[in-house]
């Protein structure tokens, strides 16, 4: 068997095995799927469909490699303090003309939960006292299980901070069996759940969507179905944040205006 078919029939067997893999870039699947055979030492993708047939455990472990969770707490910094100096503003302005307190906010695809936790600790720094005065609703997807229940447990590696503040993460963290474990009133504002982008309905009557470094492994005709999914989901005047290396798609340069075109920023029309 050619090694073009080979990887056909290992899609179909992970398919099989209830997870479809056909949306990822032919590139970046080949790529994960190397990485396994060259652990597995086996030389072709046939090989390696037999292993995988064979042993649950496998299985497991390319879920693992196919997951994008490469994450740190406010990655990509210049981007959160727009986020924390324009559009968190910008959004509590628009909810006081309409006379409204409910803020919610998106995380799609937010792995091991970094994305999500450094957003609660943006609003607690710029509400503080006037957290209650609004209801806030922080949602984060990921298509991962095993990455959103470590998101759960709020416990990180001193390796997830290289980008946040060290005042920060005295303030939000406690040291924990050489790690470090987020405190009390953090974790309970998030709610986490395994979603499918292309598959699953949207979440609603969001404010402010992120979406980053995600969309690159994705083929276009599914990132379509995505951006299109997004859009439903934001409310008018809603934000999008993507990745530093991701742009619309055409279809939807009439649909978002560019707000921050450095940071990937953009606003529902």
């Amino acid at each position: 068997m050619n090694e073009e078919r080979g990887f056909t029939f290992l899609k179909k067997e992970i398919l099989k095995k209830g997870f479809d893999c056909s949306h990822y870039r032919d590139r970046y699947f080949k790529r994960r799927i190397r990485i396994r055979m060259e652990r597995n030492k086996v030389i072709s993708p046939d090989a390696y469909r037999l292993i995988l047939r064979n042993d649950p455990a496998e299985y497991n472990q390319l879920m693992d490699c196919l997951a994008i969770n490469v994450t740190q707490f406010f990655r990509d910094p210049t981007t959160y303090e727009v986020i924390k100096s324009q559009i968190i503003p910008q959004i509590l302005e628009n909810k006081k003309r309409l006379n409204s307190r409910s803020i919610r906010i998106w995380s799609a695809g937010c792995a091991t939960g970094e994305e999500p936790y450094s957003l609660v600790m943006i609003i607690k720094e710029l509400l503080g006292a006037r957290m209650d005065d609004y209801h806030i609703s922080i949602y984060a997807t990921d298509l991962d299980q095993g990455a959103l229940s470590r998101a759960e447990t709020g416990i990180y590696e001193e390796s997830h901070f290289s980008t946040m503040k060290a005042t920060l993460q005295r303030k939000y963290f406690t040291p924990y069996q050489g790690k470090y474990e987020l405190r009390e009133g953090i974790k309970e504002m998030v709610k986490f759940k395994q979603m499918n982008l292309i598959s699953a309905e949207p979440i609603l009557n969001v404010d402010l969507l992120l979406c980053r470094n995600l969309l690159i492994y994705i083929d276009e005709n599914s990132q379509l179905i995505i951006f299109d999914k997004f859009y439903q989901s934001l409310n008018r005047g809603g934000y999008l944040v993507l990745g530093k290396a991701e742009t619309l798609p055409g279809d939807f340069l009439d649909r978002f205006k560019v707000i921050d075109r450095d940071e990937r920023i953009y606003q529902k029309i």
